[in-house]
């Protein structure tokens, strides 16, 4: 009788554990979650004409810089993945966060947030990709992270994420590309798609 009841409890534990285990992996989301969902992201391709007046393509900005964007950071019409441009940051001494504006975003939501990178020299330093959430005041509420060292082929950086806070409205994805001493990071085809609703009732 006492077996049967540690067996019970062992069974019962086991059960949790794996159950656990499967909640857990709900927030590991795939580039294949996001066929047939919005990009949420605008101006995905960094698409542009041109650097007009010396901003960057419509859509996204830069954190803690001046109004002028760095001769570090061009429009290039010869590299893409995506679209007819791609955004590149040559080598510089100071690091470069661009900022996609905001868009809106629900507490229950699962998202896939990604961009694509690739660089002519083999880095030791690591791009950084960030999902924000804030609240209609702009209080920051949630920082997913996510980091990747460029190589010379096109790669993914992507990262998951869920659990959003009570009371976020808006998200942006943010890039931060570290200081490098030499060669070029191209960037390209971002993005933030919903591609989960958690059942909380």
């Amino acid at each position: 009788m006492i077996y049967k009841a540690r067996l019970l409890i062992v069974t019962a534990l086991g059960l949790l554990i794996l159950s656990s285990c499967f909640v857990g992996s709900s927030l590991i989301f795939f580039e294949s979650d996001t066929v047939g969902k919005t990009n949420l992201v605008r101006n995905h391709g960094f698409n542009t004409n041109e650097l007009a007046e010396q901003s960057l393509p419509q859509g996204w900005t830069l954190m803690n810089a001046s109004t002028r964007v760095p001769e570090s950071i061009a429009v290039d019409y010869t590299e893409s993945i995506e679209g007819d441009n791609s955004l590149r940051i040559d080598a510089s001494p100071n690091a470069v966060m661009i900022v996609s504006e905001a868009f809106p975003v629900r507490r229950y939501g699962g998202y896939y947030v990604r961009v694509k990178l690739r660089s002519d020299h083999l880095l030791n330093q690591k791009v950084q990709l960030h999902f924000i959430t804030f609240n209609p005041n702009g209080k920051t509420l949630n920082r997913f992270k996510s980091k990747l060292r460029p190589q010379t082929e096109w790669k993914n950086l992507s990262l998951s994420a869920g659990f959003i806070r009570e009371g976020a409205r808006f998200g942006r994805v943010a890039i931060l590309i570290p200081p490098f001493a030499e060669g070029s990071i191209w960037i390209d085809d971002a993005g933030a798609w919903e591609v989960h609703s958690f059942n909380i009732d």
